[in-house]
């Protein structure tokens, strides 16, 4: 009731003390268990208000709307569907309805934590028995990695290049290749790849080996580029050199790095078509 009150005033008129008002509601539902949330008006997440994507939910019901719609618009009943950085789960929870009872999602992440909220979110819908979890970090090199523990502020945001030398290791997680992964998995043809991996991007995709998925979302967050010395024309390169063409999110195509809607990129290979989210 009172997540429904905090919510409905949100949504309401502006006033001098609003702003006062709201967060006194939110330390009220923070000390609670896990918030239920609509998302995308259609399907049910769970949510901590602590946390500044899980907060975006709960308040506006969306997250990276493009993103989702170019997953949905993408995949077709009985599709195999892989993400790296599964996060809270909210690619994999459209990508679950997309591919039906026939199809297959598998998501990728190190980080414990993440996983447990995305197969929590997943259960949630229904959507037992169209996934499956692994807890791995991505690399061109097998071996194991320790991890600095997220920012509370971000608890799915967790990577490689993150981890610094003076932090604490809070937990070790093995590091695959996305190709033996994938071929532990399903030997199905891979229609899409999602891919946040938060500044690791050249190495798993490097990973990939033999495996080509029709098509690749990825991100390229300045913040990650800058601080893991991501070089993306070396990446496009690559990409380009395998057999891609790299797009925006809204469809063009790029010949060098240009921003793009919620820092994602598409690679397409060879004739293949897809479907981009209806310019606004």
């Amino acid at each position: 009731m009172l997540a429904r009150v905090l919510r409905a005033y949100a949504n309401g008129p502006d006033h001098l003390s609003k702003l006062r008002v709201q967060r006194f509601l939110e330390r009220l539902l923070v000390a609670e268990p896990p918030l239920t949330a609509r998302f995308l008006s259609k399907y049910e997440v769970r949510t901590d208000l602590s946390e500044a994507i899980e907060r975006e939910v709960f308040f506006t019901g969306s997250y990276e709307r493009a993103s989702l719609e170019f997953i949905g618009e993408n995949l077709s009943e009985g599709d195999f569907c892989v993400c790296s950085g599964s996060a809270y789960g909210y690619h994999m929870i459209v990508a679950c309805e997309k591919v039906g009872q026939s199809g297959q999602v598998l998501g990728i992440d190190p980080q414990p934590l993440a996983l447990a909220r995305t197969r929590e979110n997943l259960l949630l819908n229904g959507f037992d028995g169209r996934f499956s979890l692994c807890c791995a970090a991505l690399g061109n090199k097998s071996g194991w990695q320790g991890f600095t523990a997220p920012r509370p502020e971000n608890r799915g945001g967790c990577s490689i290049p993150a981890r610094q030398e003076h932090h604490p290791m809070d937990f070790i997680s093995r590091v695959a290749s996305l190709e033996e992964i994938i071929r532990f998995v399903s030997d199905r043809r891979v229609r899409l790849l999602v891919l946040d991996v938060e500044g690791f991007e050249a190495q798993a995709l490097e990973s990939m080996g033999s495996i080509l998925p029709d098509i690749i979302l990825f991100e390229l967050h300045p913040y990650f580029v800058e601080r893991a010395h991501v070089d993306p024309e070396e990446l496009f390169k690559f990409l380009k050199k395998i057999g891609y063409t790299v797009h925006k999110l809204d469809g063009i195509i790029l010949d060098k790095y240009d921003k793009s809607i919620e820092n994602n990129f598409v690679a397409i290979t060879g004739e293949e078509k897809c479907k981009f989210p209806a310019k606004t």
